[in-house]
């Protein structure tokens, strides 16, 4: 469901809303997107709980959760409701990450999921969520630019930290196989 409503519906539903300025739909398509956001967590949750992986969930899964972040990132960018450089930055730690755990498995070892790793996929959807509420008119959620503000700071810090730490578990791992 994610490969298909991310990368076609979101982005579009997205830059409608941004025309319209309609509270109403910017509620909707935040709707959409956490609930597809849900469905990251519920595919992993009962995946493990039910013994029910497949090599197929597992290849699909990290690809559906880029192309919902992407899409979405995509279209903020395209209406101008970010800026595209946070954008990079998501996107970046993205695939360097997903380039280090393909050299972890080349090499015989994998860089397993980090805490950093889930908190930052919770910050980044909240901004997210946030920037999409946020239609310019304060009038139906007071203090929200700050809130969207706090958000992307952290969001951004904990992009990096997560990275880093993906980096830095991968080059260790890499040292004690060659000792």
């Amino acid at each position: 469901m994610r490969l298909v409503i991310s990368p076609l519906l979101l982005p579009y539903l997205i830059i409608v809303s941004a025309s319209k300025q309609n509270a109403l739909l910017n509620i909707i398509v935040a709707v959409i997107f956490v609930l597809l956001a849900i469905t990251d967590f519920l595919d992993g949750f009962f995946a493990r709980r039910y013994q029910l992986s497949t090599a197929l969930g597992a290849l699909l899964d990290p690809l559906a959760d880029k192309f919902l972040l992407c899409a979405v990132l995509v279209a903020l960018v395209a209406t101008q409701k970010i800026w595209f450089l946070w954008a990079l930055i998501f996107l970046l730690r993205e695939f360097i990450v997903m380039g280090v755990r393909s050299m972890a498995l080349e090499c015989g070892f994998s860089v397993p999921v980090s805490w950093a790793g889930k908190i930052k996929t919770v910050a980044q959807y909240s901004y997210l969520t946030i920037v999409l509420l946020n239609t310019g008119n304060h009038n139906y959620i007071r203090h929200i630019d700050m809130v969207e503000s706090v958000l992307l700071c952290f969001s951004v810090i904990i992009t990096i930290v997560s990275g880093y730490w993906y980096c830095a578990s991968f080059i260790n791992q890499l040292k004690k196989g060659k000792q």
